[in-house]
Formats: C-alpha cells, structure tokens, sequence
C-alpha cells in the first residue's frame, strides 16, 4: 500500500519539461501507440470498404436462395418429392446471415469488443504504473548524477 503511495507521489516532484524529454527520448510506452491505432482503424477500414463485396454477396445470396426455393417448391408440388419445411429453412437462414452480414458481425463481435476494452484499460493502468516507475528510474539516475558532479566539484575545489 506505501508502495503505491509512493508510486504515485514520486512523479510529481518531475519537472513537465523532463517528463516531455524522457517520452520522447524512450517512447510512450511498451507498444507505441500508434500500434492500437492501426488495428482499431484496420477493422473499421475491413468493415466500411468491403461494402462492395458484401453486396454483391447479398444479391446472388438472394437469387441463389430464390433458385433453390423455385426448384424445391417444384418438386413438393409435382409429388416427386414429399412437403417438408426443414430442407427450405437451412438455406433460408443462411440468406438471412449473408443479407443481415454487417449486424451479424457486430454481434459476433461485440463479446470480443467487451474483452478488448477490459483488457485495453487493464493494458493502460500497468503502462501508467510503468512509466512511472521509469519516471522514478529517470529522476533517480538524474539526481546521482547531479551529486555525483557536485562532489566531483567540491574535490577539485578542495584539491586546490
């Protein structure tokens, strides 16, 4: 518990200026964020330029289901074939799927969205941790450095 208290109180004694330097100097983080950025904006690219494609899948989707419905109707009606529902249910809700595809998707994903949002903000309050850890790690090899000049001064003025 003193630890995080520690944790949190040690980078507000850094200066703005040092934080700037030391991120620009070792990165935001473990993964840049330009990472997180390009695989969000990636799906969002697959979902909205496919549009084209899905289309036309919808469309012979749909004609192919009206074939198949036109040939098995045909053959409950001439009796070569005996009525039954399920043989036209299976392609019926293979249609629906392809035609509703964009809602389909996002059902389908929304679980993986929940888990990646939990994950992602579990991802950023360890960076937060990290970084100021290494804020720590930076003030501290800072301040060495700066005593260490100091007595390296005071003993040339003494040796004098």
């Amino acid at each position: 518990m003193a630890y995080t208290f520690f944790l949190q109180a040690s980078p507000v004694g850094v200066p703005d200026s040092f934080k700037d330097t030391f991120t620009f100097l070792q990165g935001n983080g473990v993964y840049e964020e330009g990472v997180m950025h390009f695989l969000k904006g990636m799906k969002d690219t697959i979902w909205t330029h496919y549009d084209t494609f899905i289309t036309d899948a919808q469309a012979l989707a749909a004609i192919f289901m009206l074939i198949f419905f036109a040939i098995k109707s045909y053959e409950m009606m001439s009796g070569d074939k005996k009525m039954e529902i399920m043989p036209l249910l299976r392609p019926f809700g293979l249609v629906m799927v392809i035609i509703w595809w964009g809602a389909f998707t996002r059902v389908i994903a929304y679980p993986t969205d929940i888990v990646a949002a939990k994950t992602e903000s579990l991802f950023d309050s360890g960076q937060t941790e990290v970084n100021s850890l290494r804020l720590q790690r930076a003030k501290l090899m800072y301040d060495i450095a700066n005593s260490l000049t100091q007595i390296q001064a005071e003993t040339e003025v003494a040796k004098k």
